[in-house]
């Protein structure tokens, strides 16, 4: 879950079991168990950049439009190669 100034959401792009995981499960988004730092950008009332660093050289970045339920995510690798993924965000209640 993520809380972005009041927008508490749901990330629907992978399974969360514990930290932050925005990979699919399978090498080399396997699920991390360490919470790196998170920082947010507002962009209008409704849309955020939120990016991160894991310990493993990965780098996410994620565009995140609480107004139209979706998020955009780009996870890129150490060897220069990245995912783009889409997602859906659902109001935690």
């Amino acid at each position: 879950m993520f809380d972005a100034s009041g927008h508490l959401q749901r990330l629907g792009i992978a399974p969360r079991r514990d930290g932050v995981d925005t990979g699919t499960g399978q090498a080399p988004f396997r699920q991390q168990r360490h919470q790196p730092p998170l920082r947010q950008l507002r962009i209008s009332p409704t849309v955020f950049m939120v990016y991160w660093s894991r310990r493993a050289g990965q780098h996410v970045v994620h565009v995140e439009d609480f107004g139209n339920g979706v998020v955009y995510s780009n996870i890129f690798l150490p060897d220069g190669s990245a995912q783009r993924l889409k997602g859906t965000l659902t109001p935690v209640k």
